[in-house]
């Protein structure tokens, strides 16, 4: 059982976009659209912007993780 909803919400964005653990641990705030449901990324071969559809249980273990900090 995960402790922090910070881990959370990374394994969830994790399962749901595919995106390597490296690219989501470097996404930023701003990066995160919860009305749209993307979470944006730099991809690690090509370093472009890419932005990744995600479950919405992502964006809401995303910010109660946010409402911790």
């Amino acid at each position: 059982m995960l402790k922090y909803n910070r881990d959370r919400a990374l394994l969830a964005f994790w399962v749901s976009t595919g995106a390597r653990a490296e690219e989501l641990l470097t996404s930023q705030e701003k990066d995160a659209l919860p009305g749209q449901q993307l979470i944006g990324v730099i991809r690690k071969g090509t370093r472009s912007y890419q932005q990744l559809p995600a479950s919405p249980d992502s964006f809401v273990w995303l910010r109660l993780a946010q409402e911790d900090a």
